[in-house]
């Protein structure tokens, strides 16, 4: 009995999603991102509609290539029950500046 209420109890907080390597309104930059974390509980993690594997313990690693300038970075967990955890990030690459000076000599 007391099994059960403890499991109902887990299942009824949902998905316990944390996110490290990423920062809302943060200016990057670097072109790829290295993104980790843990979705307790999920059966699915996707980052941007893109599936990506979990091991038994909701761990995860993913890498992302940065556009430049503004991007938009989802990260959803759906649970055995079809119960959705979603964060969003709005993050910036910063644009690199070439001037044609600099690319000539390189040419040279």
């Amino acid at each position: 009995m007391l099994y059960a209420i403890l499991n109902t109890r887990l299942i009824s907080q949902g998905i316990d999603l944390s996110i490290n390597g990423i920062e809302n309104g943060k200016i990057y930059e670097e072109g790829t991102l290295e993104i980790t974390g843990n979705a307790k509980r999920a059966k699915h993690v996707l980052v941007n509609g893109r599936e990506i594997n979990l091991n038994q313990e909701g761990t995860f690693t993913d890498f992302l290539v940065l556009l430049p300038g503004y991007n938009i970075i989802t990260i959803s967990a759906e649970d055995k029950f079809g119960k959705i955890t979603k964060k969003t990030f709005d993050i910036v690459r910063k644009e690199e500046v070439i001037s044609l000076e600099s690319s000539l000599q390189g040419a040279l």
